[in-house]
């Protein structure tokens, strides 16, 4: 729960921040807008979920699933991305 509250991804309801600071390299992470937020998650800090249904999406490639990070979060073209090899 705690490193859900870190990286800005805690469920509320029913968790909630009350109070006091989450500092990150300095920097107080609460007073980041989502979309700073957004951009130390996956650049800066990331987290390893341990449970099955928080890691990997079955439905999907890993290899889409890893090079989504890199689209999003390194600014990689996805016309760069390995093309997917068929069966």
């Amino acid at each position: 729960m705690t490193a859900q509250a870190v990286m800005g991804i805690l469920d509320t309801p029913p968790g909630k921040i009350t109070g006091g600071e989450i500092l990150f390299r300095g920097k107080d992470l609460l007073k980041f807008k989502e979309e700073e937020r957004r951009k130390v998650r996956g650049a800066e800090m990331a987290m390893i979920f341990q449970d099955a249904l928080s890691s990997l999406n079955p439905v999907l490639s890993v290899g889409d699933q890893l090079g989504e990070m890199f689209t999003v979060h390194r600014g990689c073209p996805e016309r760069t991305r390995a093309p997917r090899r068929s069966s």
